[in-house]
């Protein structure tokens, strides 16, 4: 058991309060957790990967478009820990005519975001999310070291280029009390 300040939110839960500096960030810029640590001077590890290429699900395929022009896909499992603290699981979809497993090199660092960027190819445009509150699965209490039901904040993703196409589909869960998002909204005049 973890000992330390209890810290209790509103619709989030009650947890211990990290020893981990805290990522906070606006969620009006898409940027990858690992930029974000970067950012702040940690470190990031990646564990529990998967990468494997092969036919959407029914639900991938709608969610990427692919319903009519079915198309393979490179599956991206993860886990991301700061400084050795597991903090969120990650899953990206994205049709094969985007990236493929020999586009990850050996190096890989959890973002597929980043290296989609790096590319420059498709170019990319909006991220339209979903964000919603869930209790830890049995998987996800297991991979991020939680106790089943635990309260995770959930973002599922469809990542857009500037002509409208999606290219990634993604999941991702994240722990509360190592990450603060925001959203800087204006007054309706």
């Amino acid at each position: 058991t973890e000992r330390g300040i209890l810290i209790r939110r509103q619709g989030i839960g009650t947890f211990v309060a990290s020893r981990l500096p805290l990522l906070e960030a606006g969620l009006e810029v898409l940027e990858s957790l690992n930029e974000m640590a970067q950012n702040r001077g940690l470190t990031t590890q990646v564990s529990h990967l998967t990468v494997v290429e092969r036919q959407p699900t029914e639900d991938e395929a709608h969610h990427l478009g692919l319903v009519e022009t079915p198309v393979p896909v490179m599956v991206v499992d993860r886990v991301i820990s700061i400084e050795d603290r597991p903090v969120a699981d990650l899953r990206d979809v994205v049709p094969v005519t985007y990236l493929s497993a020999k586009d990850l090199k050996a190096d890989f660092q959890g973002s597929v975001l980043d290296i989609l960027l790096q590319r420059g190819n498709p170019l990319l445009g909006i991220s339209r999310t979903e964000l919603t509150a869930i209790e830890a699965t049995a998987a996800h209490a297991r991979r991020l070291n939680l106790k089943p039901g635990t309260p995770l904040l959930k973002f599922i993703a469809q990542l857009y280029t500037y002509d409208e196409q999606i290219v990634d589909y993604s999941t991702s869960v994240f722990v509360p009390g190592y990450l603060r998002f925001h959203v800087i909204r204006q007054v309706r005049t």
